[in-house]
C-alpha cells in the first residue's frame, strides 16, 4: 500500500501537529515523557503536550551563541538536556523551567545531532571530526572529549547508544562514504574505536534494534536504502544485508520500535513489520515482511518512546500514533519480499586508537 497519511482513512493513525509552522528544524521527544520537544530555525526550543499544545516559556538562544543557527538536535539525560545546531552546541540543566532557573554552558563545537547515552552521557557527531562525548563531572562542570583521527577517513553522520549485557556503554557509529564505526565507552577515557570500512558505501543512520535478547543488535541503513541487520555489533559477524525495490527515492533514517522499523527516503515512509524475530537462542532476519508505505516529503523523523512517531515536514509535523498502527497489520499491510545483496564481501575491518582532546564545560547562565 502506498497513500497519502492525510488520507481519511488514515485519520486514526495520523494527525497534524504545528500545522503552517515553516520555521521548524527538529522534533522528538521532550524530557520523562511530557509531551513533544521542538526546534526552531532561529535557534529557539519549545515544548508541547502530546497533542502539540505549546507550554512552559521557550528556550531562546539554545546554543548559546552569538547568532541564529537552526536546532539540529536535542536529548535529554539525567535531568541534563543538549542542544546542537551545524555550529554550536550547549548542555543545559533546568531547561524546561522558567528563564530564572535555566542554567547552561556552551561546549562550542557544531554537531550533526545528539544522542543521550545509557550512562548519562551524550554523543555528538562531528563528521570528520570524529565524536564528542560530553558528561556530567560534579553539578556545575562536564567535561567533554572529542575522540578522531586524522587517519580515521570517517565522516560520523549518525550515533547510536547500545548497552551489553554487563552493562558497558557501547557507541556504534554510521560514517558517510567511509563505513562504520563501534567501541565501549567509558567517560573519562579515550575511545577506541573498531571500523567497518567498505569503499564507496554511503552510510547514513544507525539504530537498536530494541531485542531485550540481543542488547547489541542494531539496523544501520545505506543512502541507497540498503539494510544491514547486526545480531551484535561488537562480535564481528557479517550482518544481514537487504534492499527492498519498492523504497523509491534517496535514503535519510532508520528507526526501530518494538515489531516496527521506519524507513524514512525522500518520497515515502516506509513501515516493515517483523524483520526481525529475536530469543536468547536465535536472530533470524526475515525476508517476506509485511510492509505498508505513506506518501509524503518529510526532513527528518524521530519516536517518541514507543508510542508515538514523529515526521517533520516543510509547513508542519505529522504524529504517527503506533498504537493505531498495530491494528492495522491485517488489513492495510502487504507482504514484500527483500532481495539479498551484499556489500559486506570487501569490508575491511581495522582497530583505531583515536586521539582524545579533553576540555571543560562550565554551567554558569
Amino acid at each position: 500500500m502506498n497513500e497519502s497519511p492525510l488520507n481519511a482513512r488514515n485519520t486514526r493513525l495520523w494527525k497534524s501537529l504545528m500545522t503552517g509552522r515553516d520555521d521548524l528544524s527538529w522534533a522528538g521527544a521532550s524530557a520523562a515523557d511530557r509531551g513533544f520537544c521542538f526546534g526552531t530555525e532561529d535557534g529557539a526550543v519549545f515544548w508541547t503536550n502530546f497533542d502539540g499544545v505549546q507550554y512552559g516559556d521557550p528556550l531562546l538562544n539554545a546554543t548559546l551563541d552569538d547568532y541564529d543557527e537552526a536546532i539540529n538536535g536535542v536529548a535529554f539525560n539525567a535531568g541534563q538536556m543538549a542542544v546542537t545546531t551545524r555550529s554550536g552546541s550547549a548542555v543545559w540543566k533546568n531547561a524546561q523551567a522558567n528563564g530564572s532557573k535555566r542554567k547552561g554552558g556552551r561546549a562550542g563545537i557544531g554537531s550533526h545531532g545528539v544522542i543521550a547515552a545509557c550512562n548519562g552521557a551524550f554523543f555528538m557527531p562531528l563528521n570528520v571530526g570524529g565524536l564528542m562525548s560530553i558528561h556530567e563531572d560534579s553539578p556545575s562542570h562536564f567535561l567533554t572529549f572529542v575522540s578522531g583521527s586524522e587517519a580515521m577517513d570517517l565522516n560520523v553522520y549518525r550515533a547510536a547508544s547500545l548497552t551489553a549485557a554487563n552493562g558497558q556503554q557501547v557507541v556504534a557509529l554510521a560514517a558517510r562514504c567511509g563505513g562504520m564505526a563501534m567501541g565501549y565507552y567509558k567517560p573519562g577515557d579515550a575511545l577506541d574505536l573498531t571500523t567497518l570500512e567498505i569503499t564507496g558505501a554511503d552510510f547514513i543512520d544507525i539504530c537498536s534494534v530494541g531485542s531485550t535478547c540481543h542488547p547489541l543488535a542494531a539496523y544501520a541503513l545505506t543512502r541507497d536504502s540498503r539494510i544491514l541487520a547486526f545480531n551484535d555489533v561488537m562480535n564481528g559477524e557479517k550482518p544481514v544485508t537487504l534492499r527492498y525495490e519498492s523504497m523509491a527515492g534517496v535514503a535519510y533514517r532508520i528507526l526501530s520500535a518494538g515489531d516496527f522499523v521506519f524507513v524514512l527516503t525522500s518520497k515515502a515512509l516506509h513501515v516493515i513489520y517483523k524483520l526481525v524475530e529475536s530469543s536468547l537462542e536465535s536472530f533470524v532476519v526475515n525476508r517476506r515482511t509485511p510492509s505498508t508505505s505513506f506518501v509524503l516529503e518529510a526532513i527528518d523523523m524521530n519516536l517518541v518512546g514507543n508510542r508515538w512517531l514523529l515526521v517533520l515536514l516543510a509547513d508542519g509535523v505529522l504524529r504517527l500514533d503506533l498504537h493505531e498502527l498495530a491494528k492495522d497489520l491485517t488489513s492495510d499491510f502487504e507482504e514484500i519480499i527483500s532481495e539479498p545483496t551484499d556489500i559486506w564481501a570487501n569490508a575491511k575491518v581495522v582497530e583505531r586508537k583515536l586521539d582524545a582532546h579533553k576540555s571543560d564545560l562550565i554551567i554558569a547562565k
